[in-house]
């Protein structure tokens, strides 16, 4: 019999430093420990480019990728969505498909989801490496 491996998932506020407001949050659901993959999503109401938001990004790619082993990580975006599909594509996610009518809108339409994707060895140490330079992650003392 298989054992089974509680999931580490993540959920974040993420909040402004300075006053404490909540700007967005991260989550990070799905952790699929065997295929070592997990779903990421994200949504900021304010902050949006701030260094917050990219302390958030780059401290819950260095969880998923460094600290829980992870090897790919998935994310949609509305079809629609242009500045969600800049992002992605700015980060180097890779698409991955086109789910179909996948969201049910207000009076009875359905959107398409796009489907992106983010691997520990292609995309982890180039992303790293500009997120050390834009948003350095506090060293912890322990």
């Amino acid at each position: 019999m298989a054992s089974y491996v509680e999931a580490p998932e993540l959920e974040v506020v993420v909040c402004h430093a300075p006053s404490a407001a909540p700007i967005g949050a991260i989550c990070v659901a799905g952790v699929d420990t065997v295929n070592r993959k997990a779903e990421l999503s994200a949504g900021f109401l304010r902050g949006r480019g701030t260094r917050a938001v990219w302390e958030a990004i780059h401290f819950t790619l260095d969880y998923c990728f460094e600290r829980i082993g992870l090897r790919k990580l998935v994310m949609y975006a509305l079809a629609g969505n242009r500045q969600a599909i800049a992002i992605l594509e700015r980060a180097g996610a890779h698409p991955e498909g086109i789910l179909r009518a996948e969201l049910a809108l207000p009076g009875g339409d359905y959107a398409d989801l796009l489907r992106y994707a983010l691997f520990s060895d292609a995309d982890w140490p180039r992303l790293k490496s500009e997120l050390v330079r834009i948003a350095p992650l506090a060293t912890r003392t322990e």
